[in-house]
């Protein structure tokens, strides 16, 4: 299929990188149902994650769900979507730009959605459901165990989560984590820097080190989930020092903690 893409005068095949490559792996292994992709900016994961969406409705009767944070994340995977069948000529029987639902005439059906509006999508059976710039939309781990799990109830049904890491407390952290645990055996995780890019040039890689704080850059260029800055954390009650006193001995203070975030 890449290699009768042609996408801006290029071969989509011989763009491939292997963040790209990993991606697809794991999508045809079928030990995963379930892909965490944590990738640096500029690598194409929106752009291999539509092309792998587009195989799917490929076959008859199948519907796949390409979730965003807003709608206007979604309308970037909509027109993707939208070049991929005018390049390959496919038979429409409908595209609906107010309702992002593009049904093909073998009774395969693309259809965007937000997290705003999860609940709008239920209703129907999913063979895939792709979540872009997943760590930039909160309610997304509630959204796909109550709302959207259960309509992965096809054969071989599955989901993937793409995005840029946004530190470690959110529901992305959670997902990629379990690529590495026993409990999940059906979850696979895969990461990738700014190195991955062969068009990236060591020049602008070296200004955007100097230009941004170091958080950013582990953010942005090194799909990092080290990064802490701008978010507030819950203290665990493990953390807290608990101070025992006799009434006798009883005082008031007032402390406080920075932890410089």
């Amino acid at each position: 299929y890449l290699k009768l893409l042609t996408i801006q005068g290029k071969n989509a095949y011989e763009e491939l990188n292997r963040p790209q490559i990993a991606l697809i792996n794991a999508v045809n292994s079928p030990k995963y149902r379930f892909i965490t992709a944590a990738l640096s900016r500029r690598l194409g994961k929106t752009f291999i994650a539509n092309v792998i969406g587009q195989l799917v409705v490929l076959m008859p009767n199948s519907n796949v769900l390409i979730v965003s944070p807003n709608y206007t994340l979604s309308s970037i995977s909509f027109e993707l979507q939208r070049s991929f069948i005018a390049h390959f000529d496919l038979e429409v029987e409908r595209d609906n730009a107010k309702d992002k639902v593009i049904e093909l005439s073998n009774g395969s059906t693309i259809r965007m959605g937000s997290l705003s509006t999860i609940d709008s999508c239920v209703g129907r059976s999913y063979d895939l459901i792709i979540f872009d710039e997943a760590a930039l939309g909160s309610g997304g781990e509630e959204a796909f165990n109550v709302s959207l799990r259960p309509t992965l109830d096809r054969p071989g049904a599955s989901a993937i989560f793409i995005s840029t890491p946004r530190g470690k407390n959110n529901w992305f952290s959670i997902f990629w984590n379990r690529g590495f645990s026993e409990d999940y055996p059906e979850w696979c995780s895969i990461q990738a820097d700014y190195s991955e890019n062969p068009r990236m040039l060591a020049s602008d890689v070296e200004e955007a080190r100097r230009s941004m704080s170091k958080a950013e850059f582990e953010q942005e260029y090194m799909a990092s989930f080290a990064s802490f800055e701008g978010q507030i954390f819950a203290m665990p009650a493990a953390n807290i020092l608990e101070w025992k006193y006799h009434d006798e001995d009883r005082v008031e203070f007032i402390a406080g903690l920075d932890p410089g975030y």
